[in-house]
């Protein structure tokens, strides 16, 4: 009947600076063309995420799409409690929606399989 809610509650953003630099600075980083992930472990028990997207990718309505397309990607994994950093790269104002998500989606797979091959060492 009603249209399914897509939210992205403020308990799910990364909002405190020192958390954010932390993840940012000390993170596990994971690599794609146009954008990067840099995780770190959290005490909040749920997965929480931090886009950076700077003036050189591109004006405020094209950064906002892309953040907007980084959030719903996000919301759709399901991904550990750890926090997420994601910067988008000034290269990304020539891809399209669609490479953007494929892009971000393969970034959290990268972070699963390294996840998954660890625990399959130990």
């Amino acid at each position: 009947m009603f249209a399914q809610k897509h939210d992205f509650p403020k308990k799910q953003r990364i909002a405190d600076k020192k958390d954010f630099a932390l993840s940012k600075a000390t993170g596990k980083r994971f690599y794609q063309h146009d954008l990067f992930l840099a995780k770190s472990k959290n005490t909040c028990g749920f997965a929480r995420l931090a886009v950076v997207a700077s003036r050189k990718t591109g004006n405020a309505v094209l950064r906002n799409q892309w953040k907007r397309q980084v959030r719903e990607v996000f919301r759709h994994s399901k991904l550990q409690a750890s926090d997420y950093v994601v910067v988008l790269k000034p290269s990304i104002k020539e891809q399209n929606k669609t490479s953007v998500a494929l892009q971000v989606k393969q970034l959290f797979k990268q972070h699963l399989m390294e996840k998954d091959n660890k625990s399959n060492v130990a």
